[in-house]
């Protein structure tokens, strides 16, 4: 049951938090056997990057926090890049008392240890982290573009951070399908006997969804039942019996990056979106980044991804593309969407 609360809505709508899920590139060394994106687009271009900087420069008086939410294609492709924007955007916020940090929704085969500690001197400290199963299993889903496994090596960075003193957290999640439930059972124990002793290290558990994309034919999803017996299964053997208070009582849900509307996804050729599932929905882009870092929203359809707030509707809050409205009948225009 999804439940919210006045406090936590009205944090949401707070112009003076700006949250970018910035896609450096939009290639990627992966080529998981579910994935919805084309990878037709490359590196972000460097009028796109300077761009993104006068946007930041622009907002910046008017800001407490910003946040960086690393996002691809594998955006450590793009190493280099996601070092300098970091750099620039964490000077900035220091320079006007603004606060700054990020996250990474990474592979974790490029993550080594000197990548961590750089990205954590760039105040970019969390990572979320994907496994479809222990060794082979993983290895069938989430190989490399070259074909080859992929497993030890992440295996073995993930070992590595858990070994270092760095105060990052890491969301290990956890893909569910119905061929490789034997596999994540296996897994959910080595889980528990590596990381979750560790406060750093948690888990998701994510069964896969049929997104569309160049893979959609072959997409196979577990079944509602399944579903439940398999999560119940994993759950027991994650938390040897004893789930977390979390996962057993109702909790509350948080607000979808995509409904807030201080929260945009810049993709690697300017265009700005609300969410990073739906890339090739054209509802998706709102505006595009002008060279002077300003951007023209489409307050029609920022209205449709915000409408949760008006209409107070759960699933328009949690995930706003899921029943994303298809007529333009009798929208009302919400005051907070701004023109950056």
């Amino acid at each position: 049951m999804f439940q919210t609360n006045d406090r936590q809505l009205l944090s949401t709508l707070d112009p003076r938090n700006l949250e970018l899920t910035l896609m450096p590139t939009e290639q990627c060394n992966f080529r998981c056997s579910y994935c919805y994106e084309d990878f037709s687009i490359g590196k972000m271009s460097p009028r796109v990057q300077a761009a993104l900087k006068r946007l930041i420069v622009n907002r910046i008086e008017g800001l407490n926090h910003l946040s960086f939410q690393w996002f691809g294609g594998e955006p450590l492709a793009a190493k280099s890049l996601v070092y300098e924007l970091s750099a620039f955007a964490q000077k900035l916020c220091m320079d006007h008392g603004v606060g700054f940090g990020g996250a990474l929704t990474t592979n974790g085969y490029l993550l080594d240890m000197p990548t961590i500690r750089k990205l954590f001197e760039l105040g970019q400290r969390a990572y979320q982290i994907s496994l479809d199963g222990l060794g082979e299993a993983h290895d069938r889903t989430r190989k490399l573009a070259s074909g080859a496994g992929t497993f030890e090596r992440i295996w073995a960075n993930l070992k590595m951070l858990r070994n270092s003193n760095l105060a990052v957290s890491v969301l290990l999640r956890v893909h569910l399908t119905p061929e490789n439930s034997q596999s994540v059972i296996a897994l959910s124990g080595a889980l528990r006997e590596e990381f979750l002793h560790d406060s750093r290290f948690s888990v998701l558990l994510k069964p896969i969804e049929n997104l569309g994309g160049p893979n959609s034919a072959n997409i196979a999803s577990l079944s509602k039942a399944g579903r439940t017996e398999l999560l119940g299964k994993i759950n027991r053997v994650l938390y040897r019996g004893s789930p977390p208070a979390s996962l057993t009582k109702t909790a509350f849900k948080e607000v979808c990056y995509a409904s807030r509307p201080n929260s945009f996804v810049i993709r690697a050729d300017g265009r700005v979106q609300k969410c990073s599932v739906a890339l090739s929905d054209a509802h998706n882009t709102v505006g595009n980044l002008a060279d002077d870092g300003s951007i023209q929203l489409d307050r029609s359809l920022m209205g449709k991804w915000m409408r949760g707030y008006e209409t107070g509707e759960p699933r328009d809050l949690s995930c706003p593309a899921q029943y994303f409205p298809q007529t333009d009948k009798a929208e009302k225009f919400i005051p907070v969407v701004q023109v950056l």
